[in-house]
């Protein structure tokens, strides 16, 4: 049985550099385009409510895709220099 060759990322070449100095070391580069289109996706996306501890947090948002009310949230991790890790 032969394997699938890999899938080609959905851009061209040259944006891959520009799209993995966005991400954090390790992210594969097609996240950042899947959150541009979940963003285009949810409307009215507002952020609700956020916990946050030593070296992580949460974010709870809420916004609308195709009428329907949904709610979600993101967790963080910080690293010592305050950036987001992930």
């Amino acid at each position: 049985m032969s394997r699938l060759p890999p899938l080609e990322p959905p851009y061209e070449p040259e944006i891959e550099d520009r799209l993995s100095a966005m991400m954090p070391p390790g992210v594969p580069p097609i996240l950042l385009l899947l959150t541009e289109v979940i963003l285009e996706l949810v409307k009215d996306l507002r952020y609700t409510d956020e916990v946050s501890g030593s070296g992580t947090g949460f974010l709870v948002w809420r916004g609308r895709i195709g009428g329907q009310d949904i709610e979600g949230v993101d967790h963080l991790t910080v690293g010592p220099d305050g950036k987001i890790r992930r």
